[in-house]
């Protein structure tokens, strides 16, 4: 998974590309580590994201809970279903 960063003002932006899986969940984890300190908006661009196992859904919820709110844009199908059918959809604004 490549995972790119960029913050502007105080919106983070994540880019991940590949899958979001037990391997690469703590990958992210530490990625996101200094964004909490930098950020008051968190927002995930999963445009190439192709999977997202439950170690990587774990990272989004840590996220969420330090926000309170979390965006996802640009996630696939396959990742919608999951974010549905795990009841993220209702907690993570999906777009």
């Amino acid at each position: 998974m490549d995972i790119t960063t960029s913050i502007d003002g105080t919106k983070a932006t994540v880019h991940l590309t590949g899958s979001l899986n037990t391997g690469t969940a703590p990958d992210l984890e530490a990625a996101l580590t200094p964004i909490f300190d930098q950020a008051a908006e968190l927002t995930f661009d999963f445009d190439g994201l192709e999977y997202v196992s439950s170690a990587g859904l774990r990272v989004l919820m840590v996220a969420y809970k330090q926000y309170g709110a979390i965006t996802v844009e640009h996630a696939c199908d396959e990742i919608r279903e999951v974010f549905d059918i795990t009841g993220f959809s209702d907690i993570i604004d999906v777009r």
